[in-house]
């Protein structure tokens, strides 16, 4: 991972010299950068757990609501790329073969119910960003409307899936819904911890 660090800053090296990115937006660009190359080897890795494992719907449905709730209500952000890579990887293989399969024991109803519940969570719970994300208060607004518009999709999905495909995988999305949450209330926490140290 420190070689993902290392090619992040010479490629911020020549978008700067090349002015394609400004000076002062360098070190923005460097976590950006690593930050998609940190994504692109995810999911290469992920492919790779899919062909091993021969679980292509359960890791789909468990990654889906996952990764596009991450993206706009944030959560809890791993110190460091390597530990943020291998964190999401284990969960990926947790929920895709054993937690999404153990929740199935559930009576359907009450797996649809406590989802319901989780995507309800979801609509009134504040985003948690990440200190290098210097959204602006205009940002943060469209994200919320984004991420409330996402989870609405999400349900309808679920409702899909469950009348007109496998009611089964609905396990594995709500995991994807309930592991999002988690990550926000440890962020959450985090900042919290952060606020009171720094009054001290």
């Amino acid at each position: 991972m420190r070689m993902m660090r290392q090619g992040a800053e010479r490629l911020t090296e020549v978008f700067c010299k090349r002015n394609w990115v400004d000076e002062k937006l360098r070190d923005w660009c460097i976590y950006t950068v690593e930050k998609w190359m940190g994504i692109l080897l995810f999911f290469l890795a992920v492919a790779v757990w899919m062909l091993i494992s021969g679980r292509y719907l359960e890791t789909l449905y468990f990654l889906a609501p996952f990764y596009l709730l991450r993206r706009r209500i944030g959560g809890y952000h791993a110190k460091s790329p390597a530990v943020c890579f291998f964190l999401s990887i284990a969960i990926v293989i947790l929920v895709s073969a054993f937690l999404g399969e153990w929740l199935l024991v559930l009576p359907e109803k009450l797996l649809f119910l406590l989802d319901a519940v989780a995507i309800a969570l979801v609509l009134v719970a504040s985003p948690a960003y990440p200190p290098q994300l210097n959204f602006t208060e205009e940002e943060e607004k469209a994200n919320l409307v984004r991420k409330n518009i996402l989870a609405a999709g999400i349900f309808l999905a679920q409702i899909f899936t469950e009348i007109m495909l496998e009611p089964c995988l609905i396990s594995f999305s709500f995991c994807g819904i309930c592991f999002v949450l988690i990550t926000v209330l440890i962020q959450k926490n985090n900042k919290k911890g952060e606020r009171e140290n720094e009054e001290n």
